[in-house]
């Protein structure tokens, strides 16, 4: 009875075993899956920790950029202003001191009037007195046989030589000017002065005549010098522009732009006149894309031109951007005959131009376009004739 409980009882126990060692199989895996989880959940929050610092510190670094550069273009702005409150302030002196000479001027005029008179009235008294002394020396011949010499006085000539040297001091300040701001007023200057001739000396006017044919000589001569400087300035303008030629260089900024530049040995100058030509382009074309804008309804095609205008100031961008790179080097410099009007500073405003505003909205264009056309035009004004403008490019490079 006994044997066969036992027998009965052992499978049970082995089940029973069985289903323990799994129940304490199941419990190890599920810490095993756990703690790889856990662990995994550990390591992806370090790795996501690190990306938030990494994005907050990049983060950091585009303000601390973006401060820098604000306060760049408040320190810009700061010296615009002060440079503008310096130009208004010489102007403003330029303009008094003017407005001075004109009115001591017109008062000279009139003291020489005044002396023009009582010089005449000096005269008609010399020539009295010297008629009183010739008859009284007739009367003392004709009378007693004595012959005296009669008194001549020298002061008016000396007078009338002062007086000339006045008046011919002062027709040179009146030409230096003329420069009336209407048409009334310089009628009126030129009514004055007619006035104020028509009263001076017979010999002032003799003067006059003799500079103005000085004047005319002058001006023959000047135009003799000019054609021969013109003939010069064409040859040394084709001698130097050959001579650039081999050495000129070009650089694509993007399918549209293109920068150029003249390379000798290890010295890089750019081409200012390329960089105003590109830059006016630029323009030129928006204008074109502008007038199309304004004769086009579609919204669609609207925004296409729009987009296009954009392309074009993107393109300007990338290449004073790329300019303003090469300006870093030791070995590039832009032509230092034109860096009055065409400097590393002026390229950053234009960059800061192109960056900041949006071509598409009509007045940032317009404004542009003025700042753009007035570069433009002081920078011919400064190259012409281009002869002596090549003739600096080739001694800056070096070229022998």
């Amino acid at each position: 009875m006994s044997e066969k409980s036992n027998s009965q009882r052992e499978p049970i126990s082995i089940i029973h075993e069985i289903e323990s060692q799994l129940e304490e199989l199941l419990a190890k895996k599920k810490e095993e899956i756990e703690k790889a989880l856990e662990e995994k959940i550990r390591k992806e929050r370090e790795e996501a920790k690190k990306k938030m610092e990494e994005v907050e510190r990049e983060i950091e670094e585009e303000k601390q950029s973006l401060l820098s550069y604000r306060n760049t273009l408040e320190e810009l702005d700061k010296k615009r202003a002060d440079l503008k409150t310096q130009i208004k302030e010489h102007l403003n002196n330029a303009i008094h001191f003017q407005s001075e000479i004109e009115t001591l001027t017109a008062k000279t005029l009139e003291e020489l009037k005044l002396v023009s008179e009582l010089t005449h009235e000096l005269e008609e008294l010399n020539r009295q007195a010297e008629q009183k002394a010739a008859d009284f020396k007739r009367d003392l011949e004709e009378k007693y046989g004595i012959v005296a010499e009669v008194f001549k006085h020298e002061e008016v000539d000396e007078m009338e030589m002062n007086l000339e040297e006045e008046l011919l001091r002062l027709k040179k300040i009146k030409e230096l000017l003329r420069t009336p701001t209407s048409a009334s007023e310089a009628e009126k200057k030129e009514a004055e002065e007619k006035q104020i001739e028509e009263r001076e000396p017979e010999q002032v006017k003799g003067l006059e005549e003799t500079l103005e044919r000085e004047a005319q000589e002058e001006k023959r001569e000047s135009v003799i010098e000019d054609e021969t400087l013109k003939i010069k300035d064409e040859t040394a303008f084709k001698n130097a522009f050959l001579l650039l030629e081999k050495y000129r260089k070009t650089e694509k900024t993007d399918e549209n732009g293109e920068l150029s530049y003249f390379e000798y040995k290890d010295k890089i100058v750019l081409d200012g006149e390329s960089l105003i030509s590109s830059l006016s382009d630029s323009v030129v074309e928006a204008k074109k894309l502008f007038i199309k804008l304004s004769q086009t309804e579609s919204p669609k095609d609207q925004f296409f031109i729009k987009q296009e205008i954009i392309r074009h100031q993107e393109s300007l961008r990338k290449l004073m951007l790329r300019t303003l790179r090469l300006c870093e080097k030791e070995s590039c410099s832009l032509p230092s005959y034109t860096i009055d009007i065409l400097n590393v500073e002026v390229i950053k405003e234009i960059l800061e131009k192109v960056s900041m505003e949006n071509w598409s909205n009509k007045d940032d264009f317009s404004s542009f376009d003025e700042y753009a056309k007035q570069l433009k035009e002081a920078y011919y004004a400064l190259i012409t004739p281009p002869g002596y403008y090549l003739k600096s490019l080739v001694e800056e490079l070096g070229i022998e």
